[in-house]
């Protein structure tokens, strides 16, 4: 929150604009512009629509100080946008001089480099946080020189304050550090093929229980949806049966395997070949037992 927070404070002081856009389904902590998709000061930008989303900002290209976005839309469900549109944003926000901010809160595992890297796509501003902590509360924001110039107090009075009482609390920064030590790139790559293979078993599962699904994710990333048309943004999502993944959900929880309620996880270095053998052998229990009447309405409801 904090981090997104100052990334936005940044965007406006340095090209001296209020207005803000977002993309559809991201979430980014719990500032209010950032958690509505209506706001005064924000414009709504559509997910991997690379003409609508060029049109929106073309339209208030002038006005806008930010673009905010995730390259893996995280709590919306793993979906990773696709490198034309992120490459769109680029240059449509360089023309207009809009700041190009990534949210790679969650999707910095996918790369030693981040998503950034993966795309390569270069934004002017990146926030972070969760994994870069080592499990202790940690957010940062930086970027471009010029930008970030606004907050050193080296000259004086600094054009932005950063105030705060937790600012570099000591025990996340070593926590932190000792995990991006131990995140070295070979280390990445195995976590990435692992994950691979691992959304690879979760579609062939339901594929054998004729359970329609879409598993997205990128990396070690991953997420259930049960439908059968492809998810590449928010809305697509909202045709996914909410109370059967519930149900696959406390199956597995009740197996001893316990994931988001959403359906959205990661893989991390401790777990091995042997847990997710394990955990696509109860995938198939669970979905061995579910009520054929709800594979019937999930039949209907998708023609």
């Amino acid at each position: 929150t904090e981090a997104t927070l100052n990334a936005i404070r940044a965007a406006r002081v340095f090209t001296g604009r209020t207005t803000m856009a977002k993309v559809e389904g991201g979430y980014h902590g719990t500032v209010d512009e950032v958690m509505a998709s209506s706001h005064p000061n924000v414009t709504v930008l559509p997910f991997n629509d690379v003409a609508g989303a060029r049109d929106i900002i073309e339209s208030q290209g002038g006005q806008l100080a930010a673009v905010l976005v995730e390259p893996v839309l995280g709590s919306a469900g793993m979906i990773p946008a696709e490198r034309p549109y992120l490459e769109m944003l680029r240059e449509t926000t360089r023309r207009f001089g809009i700041v190009l901010i990534f949210d790679e809160v969650v999707s910095v595992r996918v790369a030693y480099g981040g998503a950034q890297e993966y795309f390569d796509v270069l934004p002017d501003l990146t926030c972070l946080g969760k994994l870069i902590g080592g499990g202790f509360p940690l957010g940062a924001f930086g970027g471009r020189s010029d930008i970030m110039a606004l907050f050193d107090p080296s000259g004086g009075q600094p054009a932005i304050s950063h105030p705060g009482s937790h600012n570099a609390y000591p025990v996340a920064m070593v926590a932190g550090a000792a995990t991006l030590e131990l995140l070295t790139p070979v280390v990445i790559d195995q976590l990435n093929t692992r994950g691979q293979a691992f959304r690879h078993d979760l579609a062939t599962a339901f594929a054998e229980a004729g359970i329609p699904a879409q598993i997205t994710g990128l990396g070690s990333l991953f997420a259930l949806h049960l439908t059968e048309q492809p998810v590449r943004g928010y809305p697509d999502t909202l045709r996914s049966l909410s109370d059967l993944r519930h149900e696959i959900f406390l199956g597995l929880y009740n197996e001893g395997i316990l994931i988001d309620p959403r359906g959205v996880g990661n893989l991390s270095t401790a777990i091995g070949e042997e847990e997710i053998d394990r955990f696509g052998s109860v995938l198939r229990t669970v979905l061995r037992r579910v009520d054929p009447s709800v594979l019937f309405r999930l039949q209907g409801w998708a023609t």
